[in-house]
């Protein structure tokens, strides 16, 4: 709290710029941190969901290019899709290992984008630093820590900071932000969100940047729209959403802050009366405060929670078939924790949380310096992300090794149930 409390005296623009080494320092620390969450992920790669099921095999069985704008679960996947082709030129046994380490780098990227003095416009550098590490220590946030298919959640924060931070100055970094909006935004629906946003930026700046990021975008969104709509529009039919505003309560209280105060939990998919009012009330009370978060904050932190709100209300409104259910797909979200649907709300709660500690003022500070009091709670009970299922991966690298070309291998990945079908070169 104290350290907060100092960084909001600090002149932002007098703090606001790091050496290059000390925003590389920053970036290592998050991975190596980052690590101690996820352990063996390195130390006991394997093959995790769609990154062997779909993005290798695909790759593996059909080319490094032909399954490059091949959409899955409704949408295109480019970022997976490189690091699958890239994979091919590694040996088998290196592959998990190849998607682990990439995942982990795009997962430390945000912190690297809120360390560059062009994020100064949220802080100091100090209370930035603060934002990164409840970024780094969210609770409720697993799904969002394996392989590179779930990276996209991460990629699409990654290219929101960069599209509301300060317009580069110099060619390579108007490039490399360019390569990250379109790479994330051919990586999953999360640019259809970002339009309106680019297109607000560029009405209030009115510069070539601005231009130039909002036309990548609205490319991105229309490629992405077409795949949604029409060319794959299937996936997301659902008989009942079961969908209420009781519901919503339940959801957003269960997952999205009692996750960040306790950790993952299954609260919302109780149907006792009473822990359905707690829920409500729990709910309530921190939209309030995002409410005045809103009010009080600077337009990076109102940009950011419009964006998180069209997410999760796209999310809900049209999500994947996780399950059947007689009551709805809506009940089915309410037991699963940690998926990646709480991951941005939750993560507006907990910058909210700390950006009211600064400008709140009577009640809503107290009340966040109490929530984020709390929050080590949820940190602690996850901060260890579960480890995957064990697969046995070396015995499939000795039957991919040992099987003669034109072989078809069906071997098992880290998720029970799932398995990777390739047809050995």
């Amino acid at each position: 709290m104290q350290a907060l409390e100092e960084a909001a005296i600090e002149n932002p623009e007098r703090v606001a710029g790091l050496e290059p080494w000390q925003q590389v320092l920053f970036f290592l620390a998050a991975c190596a941190i980052l690590v101690t969450r996820r352990w063996d992920a390195l130390s006991h790669a394997q093959f995790y969901a769609e990154d062997g099921r779909v993005f290798f095999a695909d790759a593996y069985n059909r080319g490094w290019f032909s399954p490059m704008f091949s959409p899955y679960a409704g949408y295109l996947h480019l970022f997976t899709r490189i690091g699958a082709a890239l994979a091919l030129l590694l040996p088998f046994s290196r592959v998990p290992l190849f998607f682990s380490i990439g995942s982990l780098l795009c997962t430390a990227l945000p912190v690297a984008i809120l360390m560059n003095s062009r994020s100064a416009d949220w802080g100091s550098a100090r209370f930035r630093a603060a934002l990164a590490a409840l970024y780094i220590a969210l609770p409720n946030c697993r799904e969002t820590t394996w392989g590179l298919t779930n990276t996209f959640s991460i990629l699409a924060l990654s290219a929101f900071l960069v599209l509301i931070a300060r317009v580069p100055k110099g060619g390579w970094a108007l490039a490399l932000d360019s390569i990250l909006l379109i790479v994330s935004g051919l990586n999953g629906p999360f640019c259809l969100f970002m339009v309106p946003i680019a297109l607000y930026l560029l009405w209030k700046e009115r510069n070539r940047i601005r231009a130039i990021q909002a036309s990548i975008l609205v490319f991105a969104a229309t490629v992405q729209a077409v795949f949604l709509l029409f060319i794959d529009a299937h996936v997301r039919s659902h008989t009942s959403l079961g969908a209420s505003p009781v519901m919503l309560l339940r959801l957003t209280g269960g997952h999205v802050f009692l996750g960040a105060e306790i950790g993952s939990n299954t609260l919302a998919s109780v149907n006792d009366p009473a822990i359905v009012g707690f829920l409500a009330v729990v709910s309530i009370a921190c939209l309030a405060l995002i409410i005045q978060g809103f009010r009080l904050e600077s337009r990076s932190f109102r940009l950011l929670l419009i964006y998180a709100l069209m997410i999760i209300a796209a999310s809900l409104a049209a999500p994947l078939q996780l399950g059947t259910s007689k009551a709805g797909v809506w009940q089915v979200l309410a037991t699963v924790p940690g998926q990646r649907y709480w991951f941005l709300p939750t993560l507006v709660f907990v910058w909210s949380l700390a950006a009211l500690i600064l400008h709140g003022r009577g009640l809503s500070r107290g009340l966040s310096c109490v929530l984020l009091a709390l929050l080590p709670v949820g940190v602690a009970r996850d901060w260890e992300i579960p480890k995957l299922y064990e697969s046995h991966f070396a015995q499939s690298v000795e039957q991919f090794n040992a099987a003669a070309p034109g072989t078809v291998l069906t071997l098992p990945e880290g998720c029970p149930g799932w398995t990777m079908r390739i047809v050995k070169h």
